[in-house]
């Protein structure tokens, strides 16, 4: 990847087709330190099914609109908010620009977001 380019550019600017929902694969099957787990998760590969695993900050808050809004920034410092609707509708806005997709949850609790083709996902604050 491009030195300056974040994960989630890479994929914005590169949309393939949407696929159904499915668990980001790379996650640890057996529990380990919160510390060792990933917490956002990238496709690095556009198409693949494949989500890559790291440690993001991830964060929530009440926004002056009311809504909870989650806040992920990637291991390079890119920053994204990321707004969760109850009609499966997803907005990321990434320096400036919003993107409209579609989110689901998994069985482990995370959010798999779906945005201009390309996929990432986090796990919410507890």
């Amino acid at each position: 990847m491009p030195w300056g380019v974040s994960r989630v550019q890479a994929f914005l600017a590169n949309p393939v087709p949407l696929s159904q929902p499915t668990p980001p694969q790379g996650k640890p099957s057996q529990p380990q330190a919160h510390s060792d787990r990933p917490t956002c998760w990238f496709q690095l590969t556009a198409g693949s099914d494949r989500l890559d695993g790291f440690r993001c900050s991830v964060t929530s808050r009440v926004n002056s609109n009311g809504h909870t809004v989650f806040d992920v920034v990637e291991p390079g410092g890119l920053s994204r908010t990321v707004v969760l609707w109850e009609s499966r509708e997803a907005e990321v806005l990434v320096q400036g620009e919003t993107y409209r997709g579609e989110w689901a949850e998994d069985h482990e609790g995370d959010i798999r977001v779906n945005v201009n083709g390309g996929v990432f996902a986090f796990s919410p604050p507890n």
